[in-house]
């Protein structure tokens, strides 16, 4: 097999690899497949006979990875061919992916991971990519290709957990609620699209309890407006905010349990104005500079407002449901 060069640092490489969020990781590696316009994702866990986690597999039909392509995605770091689009590669979905990091974050889930992509090249020959990575090697990713007869495309990822790791937390019962949220957007808008992890189909119509849209001015530029879609959630304790250019492209999430701690909820902020700086810059929350400090402050103004407001309106009900009954004081 061929080496992989990362243009990347040593440590810039090292901290992604070690980073232990497998519910995050899983995150990344759906997100690439949608990227790639699969419209069935489908992520299996591989128990042992102890029932714990002993290989993780993301499967996609999407277009896969040709062999030209294998530096561009593969062999930078930080600075993805995403970066320089807004659109995947046949037209079909905005890209989400900007940094070309989400392959680091896969080592979550195991110290060797494999990637085999069925693709058709440049010239319209059919071909099998294989990408190995594993955290023991210097140089982290190695490939090779060989021709294909199969007629289908997509990418299979698989995660060997050959030390063991505890992945836990992907049983947890905060990672289907955390997934929906995370790919609500994109679920809804597109009828197509299919994810299913652990053998359930994600399914944010049938959890959610409410579905409000609501526009707000930034203080810094009353011109500029902001939309903020804000999904109820009928169960779990999940509470997220999450920032993006469009409805369905949110590539930032910080946590909303400052802003509401009763119900479930995630709220998906769109504004035409964000770019790279003021996207990365707003987990500092009223800290950051403007515009990003300006969008937070309109973000936390109404988000508390719509639960205020929902809970004012629910206390008129209960008292007209009591005058009705003759019950009132």
């Amino acid at each position: 097999m061929r080496e992989l060069p990362l243009s990347a640092t040593s440590d810039f490489v090292t901290r992604h690899a070690r980073q232990r969020d497998p519910v995050r990781a899983v995150v990344e590696l759906v997100w690439n497949a949608i990227d790639a316009e699969a419209d069935a994702v489908r992520v299996d866990l591989v128990r042992s006979d102890l029932d714990a986690i002993e290989r993780v597999t993301v499967a996609d039909d999407g277009h896969g990875i040709t062999s030209d392509e294998v530096q561009s995605t593969f062999g930078r770091i930080g600075g993805s061919w995403k970066a320089l689009a807004t659109r995947s590669k046949n037209d079909k979905r905005g890209l989400h992916g900007k940094l070309g990091e989400g392959r680091l974050r896969a080592f979550a889930l195991g110290s060797r991971v494999t990637w085999t992509s069925e693709s058709v090249n440049a010239v319209g020959e059919r071909e099998q990519v294989a990408i190995v990575g594993s955290t023991d090697q210097p140089e982290p990713f190695s490939w090779e290709m060989s021709p294909s007869n199969t007629h289908r495309t997509g990418t299979v990822v698989t995660a060997l957990n050959e030390q063991e790791r505890s992945l836990t937390t992907l049983l947890g019962e905060a990672t289907l609620p955390t997934l929906t949220s995370h790919f609500a957007p994109v679920l809804l808008n597109d009828d197509q699209l299919s994810i299913v992890f652990d053998g359930v189909r994600l399914n944010p119509a049938d959890e959610m309890l409410a579905d409000t849209t609501v526009q707000s001015a930034l203080d810094s530029d009353p011109t500029a407006t902001i939309a903020i879609r804000i999904i109820e959630w009928r169960t779990g304790k999940h509470r997220a905010v999450y920032f993006g250019e469009d409805e369905e492209r949110f590539t930032v999430e910080v946590s909303g349990a400052e802003l509401e701690n009763q119900a479930a909820f995630s709220a998906y902020v769109t504004w035409p104005g964000f770019d790279v700086d003021s996207l990365a810059v707003l987990s500092l929350s009223d800290m950051a500079p403007d515009p990003a400090g300006a969008v937070w402050r309109a973000t936390k103004a109404a988000i508390r407002e719509h639960f205020a407001s929902r809970r004012r309106s629910k206390r008129r009900d209960q008292i007209d449901e009591w005058k009705t009954k003759g019950i009132y004081p």
